[in-house]
């Protein structure tokens, strides 16, 4: 795993001068991300020089592996924060959105804890989407992150996909254009939102997290995220009932 690329600083780590339509705080933010990455590089590098000298069944190779699956997510991390930071252009990709969230459940799992239950029911059918399968998986660790924060003594998550085809905006939000979607739903039998949380909680750095827990930075990537794939969210939620997100991410053609 390299450093992340595209990113404003010198290569000698030195801060450069700002560029045409450049803002300061987009180049503060940028050079943090920048040598955060390089920290995350060395740690992923000794990881897998540790499994490479395990062997087979050793522990400390299998704790090597988790290390590298965590310090990978933490460089996607870091790029859907300079995406966030500025609109950059999309890799074209291609996943199907069960297989990636099959595989995620473990790590939603492990960040959820034993208290709270996952259940997930998958459609049956392929749901090819445009999107690449670290940002489906941010998507769904923000969310477990959520979730897990609203329900401190334990409960249930419940994540569900399939195809639905709109065929005019009655069909479901008004901004979903007429197509083939693949529909994401994360529920979750929690605390829930009053009215004026649930209408903040896509905000920049809004948080009801106390003592410095939460950036506030989750909920927006991921509407960042769904949004630069074409795709929509929306999120009901009332005070002790629960919160329910739905994401639609259009079907590929091809």
């Amino acid at each position: 795993m390299g450093p992340m690329s595209n990113v404003p600083t010198a290569a000698n780590g030195e801060q450069r001068p700002l560029q045409a339509g450049e803002e300061p705080a987009a180049v503060f933010v940028s050079g943090i991300a920048h040598d955060f990455n390089n920290i995350v590089t060395v740690i992923a590098g000794t990881a897998q020089l540790i499994e490479l000298r395990s062997g087979s069944g050793d522990p400390a190779g299998r704790l090597a592996r988790n290390i590298i699956e965590a310090t990978n997510r933490a460089s996607v991390l870091v790029a859907d924060l300079l995406s966030f930071n500025r609109k950059r252009a999309m890799e074209p990709a291609q996943a199907d959105l069960n297989t990636v969230v099959g595989n995620a459940g473990r790590f939603v799992e492990r960040l959820i804890g034993e208290r709270i239950s996952l259940e997930m029911a998958l459609g049956g059918e392929a749901l090819p989407v445009s999107i690449d399968a670290y940002q489906i998986e941010q998507v769904l660790l923000n969310l477990a992150a959520n979730a897990r924060d609203a329900m401190p003594y334990g409960g249930r998550i419940m994540i569900t996909t399939k195809c639905v085809e709109v065929k005019d905006a009655a069909d479901g939000e008004a901004e979903t254009r007429p197509g083939r979607y693949a529909v994401l739903t994360f529920a979750d039998n929690g605390a829930g939102m009053d009215v004026e949380t649930r209408n903040r909680i896509f905000e920049p750095f809004f948080t009801t997290k106390k003592d410095g827990r939460g950036t506030g930075l989750g909920l927006a990537m991921v509407r960042s995220i769904v949004e630069q794939n074409l795709g929509t969210i929306a999120v009901s939620s009332e005070f002790g009932e629960g919160t329910c997100v739905v994401l639609r991410l259009p079907l590929r053609r091809d």
